[in-house]
């Protein structure tokens, strides 16, 4: 995936690697990890609407999320 240090999307929309990454869970059990891109928020491409779709797609495929932000999250952030 593409990583870019402005507020110019390198993503678009949701991509997700094209194999899973075989792993061993910490019970021993194997399991196929699906890593997913996705853009980011508050792009100046699209609206609130959109953000809230990709969030939620993203959101609701994963069994982990990651969440990287700049600085804490604050409450504002959160509504």
């Amino acid at each position: 995936f593409s990583v870019g240090s402005t507020v110019n999307a390198c993503t678009k929309g949701l991509w997700i690697w094209s194999e899973p990454l075989r792993a061993i869970a910490s019970d021993g059990t194997p399991v196929n990890l699906l890593i997913i891109d996705t853009e980011g928020l508050n792009s100046m491409e699209a609206g609130t609407k959109h953000d809230c779709i990709i969030f939620a797609l993203a959101l609701l495929t994963s069994s982990f999320f990651v969440y990287n932000s700049v600085g804490t999250i604050s409450e504002s952030s959160i509504d």
